[in-house]
């Protein structure tokens, strides 16, 4: 069983898992970029709470490796702290980069897979191979930071307006209005320009749920893109190496 690492617990926080060093929505005319008022810090800081509220949804995702792409497709299950997901190529179907993942705050298994357009039901048991956390992998930045989009109570508004966060642009993304906010400085760094984040959350003005994610992941300079749609997530059984140890108690 592998170890359970301790969760981030701000937005913040997530921030250190994006450093400076897409897929886009359709953009009309709007304001130049400006630090979030309250209405807009209120919207960011309820972000994880909504997403545990909601439970969990599908997760279409375009993963930056620097230098090449994986497209990801499956589901994130924020009451369970679970991600399990395919992976491959964008347009192609090379077996040594194709198969199934899944995350839990402790570590990750990946399994080879001959066809992942999108993860099979019920998980497979046999042929993972699980480890712990690479500080570096962009892959594993990528599943600890869609796990830590949740919270039982909303994150603090006015230290995240006193942090750095902007408001960048309104934009349509499908029928939604969102706001795009670049997330604030994490703790200890100082705060990019606007524009120059290397996070930005796509928040539904109406509904206050993330409905994208754009994130610089480890050493990459370019944003890979995470949309999210919320719904009923299927029964998804954790793999038993990746789930938490027992309470032993007090």
């Amino acid at each position: 069983m592998l170890p359970r690492r301790r969760r981030c617990t701000t937005i913040a926080g997530i921030l250190l898992l994006a450093t400076a060093t897409g897929c886009g929505g359709q953009q009309h005319a709007a304001p130049s970029p400006r630090a979030v008022n309250a209405s807009e810090a209120n919207e960011l800081a309820n972000v994880r709470f909504l997403n545990l509220t909601a439970g969990g949804a599908q997760v279409g995702a375009q993963l930056d490796e620097g230098g090449s792409q994986l497209a990801i497709t499956g589901w994130v299950d924020w009451k369970k702290e679970l991600l399990y997901a395919a992976f491959h190529p964008p347009g192609q179907t090379d077996p040594s980069r194709t198969g199934l993942l899944q995350c839990t705050p402790g570590g990750l298994g990946i399994r080879a897979a001959a066809s992942a357009a999108a993860p099979p039901l019920p998980v497979p048991t046999d042929g993972w191979n699980y480890r712990a956390y690479s500080s570096t992998a962009t892959v594993d930045l990528m599943c600890q930071m869609v796990l830590q989009l949740n919270s039982d109570r909303p994150d603090n508004a006015s230290l995240l307006q006193q942090s750095g966060a902007y408001w960048l642009s309104q934009q349509r993304l499908g029928s939604a209005t969102v706001d795009v906010i670049q997330g604030p400085a994490a703790t200890g760094q100082p705060t990019p320009a606007p524009g120059q984040g290397t996070i930005r959350y796509w928040i539904d003005t109406q509904n206050g749920k993330l409905l994208r994610l754009q994130a610089k992941l480890g050493a990459t300079t370019t944003f890979s893109t995470f949309d999210f749609t919320y719904g009923t997530v299927p029964a998804i059984d954790t793999l038993p190496p990746l789930q938490a140890p027992a309470s032993s108690g007090p």
